[in-house]
């Protein structure tokens, strides 16, 4: 249980107490910590039992990422942004934007004030450094951003999601010659700049080097998940072993595809830290990305809601104009299908025999228990919630005007 005022960090010092004369079940041990120190008291505990006095350095410098820093009114001990970066970890920050006007709604900590709501939008300026990329380090402006996920927009520290695909501009934080004196005759570096630049004028993003590019990503807090950074890696293991195994585990959108990058069927995420400003700061300071303070930890993941970076549209090699999802073609089945519409049951006869050999998808709309298809295809169609094809063996189908 996490007491917490909306907007604000997830600290408490409310006292706990438990009245167990009549409990089935009685606490024994209970530990307690504040956010921000859970860490602290960890590493310490942690370097006091270690015998080698040189490894106890090593990980007290490895580790030493904690600054004294006032926020929300408050001064604590923070991971400090530098370091962050220094350690090789991603790094994002929400700013307000200076063109908005200078109401409390406009400044970052107003979406964690907003419990249950995803659909509220601000704009804010988005700052995103990959230390081990300087690159494909970009700054977003104005961009729409809204709280993510249904449970998670009702935990005191919220997942956050922008389109940027409608935000006033992205661009570059480093020229092309600031990378080329950071990288001295690397021309694989300025390849790949070259190509991040090209992609963020199409306001379009790559979360994981060698990924594809999105226009729709996800900070995902995981605010009440234990597995925290581990569940992003869990999906890279899933994606890498899914096409391993080959064509047999894939779908027919990473099988055909022709594009520069693999299809994932399961998210592209990298762990960061998550700063960010508050309407606490007078405006200009709201706007300084080198004022924002420590927020979360997170992971930044690819949305789920780019169907283009799944496989589900504007694929090449994949044939988007397909109505049987698959990219079925048969020249056979063709061929037969031809002779069937020009009558004579005997052609029919063959055309279910090679139907039944080389069955295509029905094409179908499924969604929220409702399931469409082209006017007259089927009848006796019963599908439920959980299955469209439910009683599939009493579908009838018109497979022309006179025959079925």
């Amino acid at each position: 249980a996490v007491p917490y005022n909306a907007g604000q960090f997830a600290i408490s010092d409310a006292t706990v107490e438990w009245f167990g004369v009549e409990a089935d079940t009685y606490l024994y041990y209970v530990k307690m910590w504040n956010t921000y120190y859970q860490f602290k008291q960890a590493l310490d505990n942690w370097l006091v039992s270690l015998t080698d006095t040189e490894l106890m350095i090593k990980e007290y410098e490895k580790n030493d990422v904690l600054v004294s820093q006032k926020a929300e009114g408050v001064t604590k001990d923070m991971p400090s942004m530098q370091k962050c970066l220094d350690a090789g970890l991603c790094v994002l920050v929400l700013t307000k934007n200076p063109d908005t006007p200078d109401v409390a709604e406009n400044y970052p900590d107003h979406l964690e004030s907003l419990d249950g709501d995803k659909k509220t939008t601000f704009l804010l300026d988005w700052y995103l450094y990959f230390p081990d990329r300087p690159w494909q380090n970009v700054i977003i402006e104005a961009d729409p951003t809204s709280n993510q996920g249904t449970t998670s927009s009702m935990r005191p520290i919220k997942n956050k999601k922008a389109k940027h695909k409608k935000c006033r501009k992205m661009r570059m934080m480093y020229t092309r010659e600031e990378i080329a004196a950071m990288f001295p005759g690397n021309e694989e570096v300025l390849a790949k700049y070259d190509k991040a630049a090209a992609q963020a004028a199409k306001n379009c993003i790559q979360v994981r080097e060698g990924g594809q590019f999105t226009n729709i990503s996800t900070v995902k807090v995981d605010y009440s998940d234990s597995c925290g950074a581990h569940n992003g890696a869990m999906m890279e293991l899933m994606n890498d072993t899914q096409i391993a195994l080959g064509e047999k585990y894939m779908t027919p959108a990473q099988v055909y595809n022709e594009g520069e990058f693999d299809i994932m069927t399961s998210i592209d995420s990298v762990p960061c830290a998550l700063f960010r400003t508050d309407h606490q700061m007078n405006h200009a300071d709201a706007c300084d990305p080198a004022k924002a303070y420590f927020h979360a930890k997170a992971n930044f993941n690819a949305d789920k809601g780019d169907a283009k970076f799944f496989g589900f549209e504007k694929v090449k090699g994949y044939n988007a104009a397909c109505l049987n999802y698959g990219d079925f073609v048969s020249e056979q089945l063709s061929g037969l299908n031809d002779a069937f519409l020009l009558g004579g049951n005997a052609s029919a006869a063959r055309y279910a025999e090679g139907f039944v050999e080389e069955t295509p998808f029905a094409p179908l709309l499924f969604k929220s228990k409702t399931v469409l298809t082209p006017s007259g295809l089927v009848d006796g169609m019963t599908p439920t919630a959980s299955d469209p094809f439910y009683g599939f063996a009493d579908w009838r189908f018109h497979l022309s005007g006179s025959e079925s």
